[in-house]
Formats: C-alpha cells, sequence, structure tokens
C-alpha cells in the first residue's frame, strides 16, 4: 500500500490536500505512526468504534494523548475528538472521501498529499502525536493555510508518556 507512490509525487488533476509538517524532531516517527493508523482502521473496519481494541491498535502514544484530553479541551481545541468519534467518522463513507496518494520526509519535517477532500477531522493523526498546530501547512486545490483554534491543547496542557 505504502510503496507505490512515497516520494512526494504531486497529483496532476482532480482533487488533493497536502499536509506538511515542519520543525519537528521526529518526522520520520511521525509519519509512521500514521501510516500505521491509517493501516489499522482499514484492517479492522468491521471493529465497533466503541471497542476497546481500538487502544491497542493506535500508537501508544496516541491513545495516551487522547486519554488524557478534558471536557474543556474541546471546548478550545476544536480539533479534538475521541477515539470513539474517530473511528466512527473514518467508517462514514460520507467523510472519508481521500485516500493516501504519496507521503515523503524531508530535513525537518514531512508531507502527505492524499487524493480527494481530507477533512479537519482527520488532522488529530498527526496532533496527537504532540505535533502542534503552528508546524501544519495545509494546501488544497485553491487554497493554502495554517488550522485555526481558541487554543492549541499542545500549548497549556503537560501530557504525560
Amino acid at each position: 500500500m505504502w510503496d507505490t507512490t512515497t516520494n512526494g509525487e504531486p497529483i496532476n488533476n482532480g482533487k488533493f490536500t497536502t499536509i506538511t509538517i515542519s520543525g519537528v524532531d521526529n518526522p520520520e516517527e511521525v509519519l509512521e505512526n500514521c501510516k500505521s493508523i491509517v493501516t489499522a482502521l482499514l484492517n479492522h473496519s468491521k471493529t465497533k468504534p466503541t471497542s476497546d481494541k481500538w487502544l491497542t491498535l493506535f500508537p501508544e502514544k496516541v491513545v495516551k494523548f487522547a486519554s488524557q484530553l478534558s471536557f474543556e479541551d474541546f471546548g478550545y481545541d476544536t480539533f479534538l475528538f475521541s477515539i470513539q468519534s474517530i473511528v466512527s467518522d473514518f467508517q462514514d463513507p460520507n467523510l472519508r472521501e481521500w485516500e493516501w496518494y504519496s507521503s515523503k520526509v524531508n530535513e525537518s519535517g514531512f508531507q502527505i498529499t492524499f487524493a480527494g477532500w481530507f477533512s479537519f477531522r482527520n488532522y488529530w493523526m498527526i496532533h496527537y502525536q504532540m505535533i502542534p498546530y503552528s508546524k501544519f501547512t495545509i494546501e488544497n486545490n485553491d487554497s493554502i493555510f495554517n488550522p485555526k483554534v481558541i487554543k492549541d491543547v499542545i500549548s497549556y496542557k503537560n501530557f504525560t508518556f
């Protein structure tokens, strides 16, 4: 699955979303964790969103991050979701209008290109690895932007791993 387009190739036509992450210490690890998450979601698409199995399928750091979120955090950082909601969204064909197209690691970050529309509801797979939104640049067919929230949970909360 990951072997066909792994060098950051651009999409020549059609809808696309490219997420560029810059200024991170461990880009290879974060990108591999993203691939692991998508693989788990695809391989276990029949597993109910409420199943505890997801807590063992996702990378430990992602699960620990999610488990430390409070009700107040969801009010400040509008891109936060529970594991159950994340899985439910992925299993909803109306919300998953994308496929992983290409990815590459560069000197201080990485880039992922998705064919189709990659919803903001999926930024969690990067953010839950302690990557603040200030490191994100999102490009789609007609715009380039940085995600904005009231307050990035990473900026005020101390997570333990």
